[in-house]
């Protein structure tokens, strides 16, 4: 193990302060026997995607940022008129609404912004001027 972790730093190189090497457990076995695999992302993605069993899970560490993961599956026999692709936007969309509805608080210059464009009634001249207002009024200062 020590000669591959040696060539995954050779092939990858260290791992850089902000993107430092990851821990995954691996179910061997059950009743909770886990194996334990510390690698780079790349490396990791690569091994992963050969790899006979795809029953990893990241140990994501005390304070880490994390990404939100969601394995959408459905049976395509069951459900021969679905868009995979639609329905995962569809659930992204959503989700993403559920998370600006929980979080996003406007400022004052964009509600006097969203203001002026209904009165004016740009909003059918420009169907995504929230998103455009947000970007451009509630960013943060360079």
């Amino acid at each position: 193990r020590l000669k591959d972790a040696r060539a995954d730093a050779a092939f990858y190189g260290a791992p850089p302060p902000e993107n430092p090497g990851r821990l995954w457990a691996e179910e061997i076995a059950e009743g909770g026997v886990r194996r334990y695999v510390f690698a780079h992302a790349s490396a990791f993605r690569e091994a992963y995607a050969t790899a006979p069993s795809r029953h990893f899970y990241e140990m994501i560490r005390d304070g880490a940022p994390v990404r939100p993961y969601f394995d959408l599956e459905f049976s395509k026999e069951a459900n021969p008129g679905l868009d995979g692709d639609d329905l995962t936007a569809r659930w992204l969309a959503h989700v993403a609404g559920a998370l600006e509805a929980a979080f996003y608080e406007p400022t004052r210059l964009f509600e006097d912004h969203v203001a002026a464009a209904l009165d004016q009634d740009l909003y059918e001249a420009c169907p995504d001027l929230d998103l455009q207002l947000r970007l451009e009024l509630d960013a943060e200062p360079a």
